[in-house]
């Protein structure tokens, strides 16, 4: 069984289901009165249930946690329900007369109704909270009241009128309609009001037309036996059958791919599903001011009903109430979260503002790096090009460096680099840009600015390091710088600039303490 194909089975039973029911009534109708037929009709009550039985066993096999909890429920009362069919047989069979109500097969029979109940409520409440789940509770013991009321003024009174039946005998016969009536409103709220992964929605479909054809039977059953019409009563077993065959078509279509929005979908609000037990309230009410006849059934199933409301009104603010305290703390929660949040951005802003001025700044003069220069100069020179706004460079070098750090050292090198970049950066603009371009080279870039403006810089700054004098460890040393100078001129690229005015300080150097221009125009080094 556990390898037979689904697919294949769900096909076998829509053919074979319908071809049963219809040789079912083809023996109840055209066989002859004789014990074999009475056999055969057996066999064919019991085979609903007990294919259904067999399907629930290896379904339950299968699942697992709360799934498993469910199917067996459901395969408990199918049992029960087949149990009770196989002893009502046997019995019949053997004492060739129906059994006297109340008996075991009562008892039995009942148990199936009162699982498959269990089962649904399990599926609609097992995620629930306490209250809520107390909330789900009330509505059913209100829907039960209101349905007990309408049987007990449309079907108890007639049964005593004209059955003459016992307490026992009126408890039981109602029983079935009104647990149907239970599974069905279970059905229905797991179908339309909850998302629940178990079951599909097809199943929940197939379930509840097992339900409804079982509750409608069970309806004519009670219906032939208040007006004497015992002889009829066999013509309703088929549709028993009928509904446990459903069952099984049910099981089948469990795991259907169609899970109600699986994962992804947001839990409908439960508030809307318990308008039936207020519209059952408000039908109630309305049936007792047609028929008003006093202190009725109807009044007293009103007068619980209402009971039953206030509780589930109590219930309602107990949850507001403790909604209300976790909102609070939920909320205060947030906001500590937020606070700590918004401390960890601004710690990260922090170092992602250093990491940035680190990328892009030396760290020994806090002037712009060569990387960062770069990519100035490719947005300059293509800024340039395309609305022709001018710039000028200036390469220094500071001359003789390498002497200085032979002689004083490393330590005194970095303070005089430093010097160095407090006297460049005390003689640009502020638009301009000033970098260390690596070791004692140093770079300035003057935007929108013409040769002229870069050879003035250049000499300022020139005139400026011949005056300076560094004073360290009582010694003071005097430096000059070596500078060349370009200017952006019309189609010229990264490398044309910079190769321009590398040759320029190159010339420079050569010389010292010198500053050389060269652009296009300018085919011969002019010394400044």
């Amino acid at each position: 069984m556990a390898h037979i194909n689904k697919n294949s089975l769900k096909k076998f039973l829509l053919y074979y289901i319908p071809v049963h029911i219809l040789l079912y009534y083809i023996v109840i109708i055209f066989a002859p009165e004789h014990p074999g037929k009475y056999f055969i009709i057996g066999i064919l009550s019991i085979t609903g249930s007990l294919v259904s039985t067999v399907i629930l066993f290896f379904t339950v096999r299968k699942k697992r946690s709360a799934e498993k909890v469910l199917w067996g429920l459901l395969f408990l009362g199918t049992v029960f329900y087949f149990l009770g069919e196989l002893v009502w047989d046997i019995y019949f069979l053997k004492m060739e007369q129906i059994p006297l109500s109340p008996n075991l097969t009562n008892i039995i029979f009942s148990l199936k109704p009162l699982f498959y109940l269990a089962a649904f409520i399990f599926l609609v409440s097992h995620d629930l909270r306490k209250t809520r789940m107390a909330i789900t509770i009330v509505d059913i013991l209100i829907i039960v009241m209101v349905i007990s009321s309408f049987s007990w003024y449309l079907l108890v009174g007639p049964l005593f009128t004209h059955l003459n039946a016992t307490i026992p005998e009126i408890t039981i016969l109602l029983s079935y309609p009104l647990l149907e009536l239970l599974i069905l409103f279970g059905i229905f709220h797991a179908r339309f009001f909850v998302k629940q992964e178990i079951v599909s929605k097809k199943s929940l479909n197939i379930f509840a037309l097992s339900t409804v054809t079982m509750l409608i039977s069970t309806c004519i059953y009670l219906f032939f036996l208040i007006y004497n019409l015992e002889d009829l009563l066999i013509y309703l077993n088929p549709l028993y059958t009928m509904g446990m065959f459903y069952v099984s078509m049910a099981t089948l279509y469990a795991d259907n791919d169609q899970l109600p929005e699986r994962m992804n979908s947001r839990k409908k609000d439960l508030t809307q599903s318990h308008f039936l037990p207020l519209v059952s309230i408000v039908l109630l009410i309305i049936i007792y001011g047609i028929y008003n006849r006093g202190i009725d059934e109807l009044f007293i199933g009103l007068i619980f009903s209402f009971f039953l409301l206030f509780i589930r009104l109590f219930i309602l603010l107990k949850e507001n109430r403790q909604l209300n305290v976790l909102l609070t703390n939920a909320k205060q929660e947030l906001e500590e979260k937020n606070k700590k949040l918004e401390k960890t951005i601004k710690e990260l802003e922090k170092i992602n503002e250093i990491r940035s001025i680190e990328a892009r700044t030396d760290f020994l003069t806090g002037l712009y790096n060569r990387r960062y220069i770069d990519s100035l100069l490719h947005s300059l020179i293509k800024e340039a090009n395309n609305e022709h706004k001018p710039f000028s460079i200036l390469l220094i070098d500071i001359d003789h460096f390498k002497s200085v750090n032979d002689r004083y050292g490393h330590d005194v090198g970095d303070i005089v680099i430093q010097k160095a970049a407090q006297i460049f950066l005390s003689s640009v603009r502020t638009t301009d840009i000033l970098g260390r371009f690596g070791g004692e080279e140093f770079i300035i870039i003057l935007p929108n600015s013409y040769l002229q403006a870069g050879v003035q810089l250049a000499k300022r700054i020139h005139q400026k390091m011949e005056d300076y004098s560094i004073l360290i460890n009582e010694q003071c040393i005097n430096i000059t710088v070596s500078i060349g100078v370009t200017v952006w001129e019309i189609n010229d690229q990264f490398n044309d600039i910079y190769r321009r005015v590398d040759e320029a300080l190159y010339e420079a150097k050569k010389n010292r303490n010198t500053i050389i221009v060269k652009t296009k125009t300018i085919t011969n080094d002019n010394e400044w």
